[in-house]
This record gives C-alpha cells, sequence and structure tokens, in this order.
C-alpha cells in the first residue's frame, strides 16, 4: 500500500523544485552535507550552504538558491526549533527523485549505515523507513504512518531475507 501513490504523489510548492532530481544532484547533495554539517540537525544557514549545491542543476542564482532552500526549510521544520533532520530530507528527496528502486534504495542504506559495516540492523532499518516516510510526509503533507507498522515491516523483512536478529 505504500508504494502504491508513488506516481501519483503531490508535493508541497516550497518541495517542488527538489523533486526528481538526478542521482548525480542527490550524490553531491550527500557530499556537501557531510562537509558541512557537525551532525544530523542542521540549521537553515546549513541547510541553504548544502542546498547550493542544486544552483546549476535547478539553473537559478546562489540568492533564489538559498530563497528556495529557506521556503523548503519551512516545510521540514514543523515543529519550528529551527533545525532539520539532514538524514531525513536526503533519504526522502532521493525516493522523490524517481532514481531506480535499487539506487534509491542503496542511497537510503549508505545514509543509514551509521558504522559503514554495509549491513543494517532491524533498529536502523526501522529507523530508515521511519525517517524516509517522515520527510516524504512532510514535502507532501500526507500523515506518516506509525512506528509500530514500520517495525512489523522491517522485522517481516529481516525474517524473509533469512536475516533474523533478535
Amino acid at each position: 500500500t505504500m508504494g502504491q501513490k508513488h506516481g501519483k504523489a503531490t508535493y508541497n510548492e516550497a518541495a517542488i523544485p527538489f523533486i526528481n532530481l538526478p542521482f548525480a544532484a542527490i550524490e553531491s547533495l550527500w557530499e556537501a552535507f557531510n562537509d558541512v554539517a557537525d551532525g544530523f540537525g542542521i540549521t537553515l544557514f546549513e541547510f541553504q550552504e548544502i542546498c547550493a549545491e542544486l544552483a546549476g542543476e535547478l539553473g537559478v542564482n546562489r540568492v533564489k538558491m538559498d530563497d528556495k532552500s529557506e521556503a523548503l526549510f519551512k516545510v521540514l521544520d514543523n515543529d519550528s526549533n529551527g533545525l532539520i533532520d539532514a538524514i531525513e530530507f536526503l533519504t526522502a528527496l532521493a525516493v522523490a527523485s524517481g532514481l531506480a528502486n535499487r539506487d534509491t534504495l542503496e542511497f537510503v542504506f549508505k545514509c543509514y549505515d551509521f558504522d559503514g559495516s554495509q549491513e543494517l540492523t532491524i533498529d536502523e532499518v526501522t529507523l530508515a523507513m521511519k525517517s524516509t516516510l517522515t520527510g516524504l510526509s512532510k514535502l507532501s503533507g500526507n500523515v506518516p504512518p506509525r512506528e509500530e507498522e514500520l517495525e512489523v515491516q522491517a522485522m517481516d523483512a529481516f525474517f524473509q531475507s533469512g536475516k533474523n536478529e533478535a
């Protein structure tokens, strides 16, 4: 049921310039995040620095890019605390980009492979699903699924893969 709306998704107006980015643009955002940010919670200034990578892709100057970034930041900062979750933003953009499914999954997994082991635990898979879907929900204005539903799906995926983990 979760994947069925993909082709028909509607997005907040501020998100539209950031939808359907090519893989190279998503990768450049990831690299900029790693260069700019000290942690996962980023400020508007850091967000603008990261998104400045997209100015060429979107055909705008830095001032216009900063304006587009600020508008999107306000959508993502739904608790108005002046910080957004960078990984939530990056993985949501990857899913909304229309990349091949494998490229999208590999990008999301890379973002949540915190120890570099190239394997995710059930908790990391649950967090990846929760954060990515929360980011997509903010971009589209939909309500994200409950965490319990995601935990069940993550456990089911592990069970089916043969990677049972207690």
